[in-house]
């Protein structure tokens, strides 16, 4: 529920020259965030109480939601519009963001859950070394993967405003997604090579986080962006639960390989249908 409409009010507040910018910047700091919680936590959780965390976490929840009661205007149209049915907005919606949309549905089946990254790291390196140093080196590189996150949503998207953000997005998001599930499929216990895949791993998945919502922007109307922004949720929602399942599934009773090699399939066949298209 907080996506679709916070999405729809940072591209009507942003120019469609700095979609980019200001996309990279909403998610390099909810990585920021995100990882620093957890981090708080960490330090602090040998000496407060398990109830006096949630209660620390209702804190910085409070101010956001005074933030935007206080700190923020909503800008007032020129003109009002009359309230149409879903399915009828639904049909209204551009058929270029309707391909984005599968094309997008198709990644998402590919797009499994980088804590996954963390569970390879871990046996990989649990092979050359004991299990708590192997969980504390995969604790580390998680970390990095979310600095490279954070550092890249921001730089990929001011980037994407001075070129061609649906090459970035095939590119850097979908094909370096797919080069990253081939390389797992080959990955050794090297922490160098470890190092590299977290490392490609950031910049794949801040491409993606920040340039879906940029380029939805450029193809959405004004008059359509709660809509718009609601479905790419939704399908979102949809595509990566069944993709981490069939992940999953496939990790489970055959092997890891087989799982990233399928993830390397459908990242490629997203990135080609999105070239494809003028």
């Amino acid at each position: 529920m907080r996506e679709p409409p916070r999405d729809a009010w940072l591209a009507s507040i942003a120019g469609n020259q700095h979609y980019g910018k200001v996309f990279g910047f909403q998610r390099a700091f909810d990585t920021v965030g995100a990882l620093i919680g957890p981090i708080i936590v960490f330090f602090i959780i040998n000496h407060v109480s398990l109830r006096s965390i949630f209660f620390i976490s209702l804190i910085p929840g409070i101010f956001s939601v005074l933030s935007i009661i206080v700190l923020t205007t909503e800008t007032d149209k020129n003109e009002t519009y009359a309230y149409k049915p879903f399915f009828t907005q639904f049909k209204e919606l551009p058929s270029s963001f309707i391909y984005f949309v599968i094309v997008r549905t198709i990644f998402t089946l590919a797009n499994f859950d980088r804590t996954l990254l963390i569970l390879h790291a871990q046996e990989m390196l649990t092979g050359t070394s004991s299990a708590i140093i192997a969980t504390s080196w995969a604790i580390g590189l998680y970390a990095l993967f979310n600095l490279v996150r954070a550092i890249s949503e921001y730089t990929i998207g001011v980037l994407s405003d001075y070129g061609n953000r649906k090459l970035l997005l095939a590119f850097a998001g979908f094909g370096l997604f797919g080069l990253l599930c081939i390389g797992l499929m080959f990955a050794t216990a090297s922490i160098l090579r470890w190092l590299l895949i977290f490392i490609i791993a950031g910049i794949s998945t801040a491409t993606v986080s920040t340039l879906e919502k940029a380029y939805s922007a450029d193809l959405l109307p004004d008059t359509l962006r709660g809509t718009g922004y609601g479905l790419l949720q939704a399908t979102d929602g949809m595509g990566t639960l069944i993709g981490n399942i069939l992940v999953g599934f496939i990790w489970h009773y055959y092997a890891a390989s087989y799982a990233f090699a399928y993830a390397a399939i459908f990242s490629a066949l997203a990135m080609v249908l999105l070239l494809i298209k003028k």
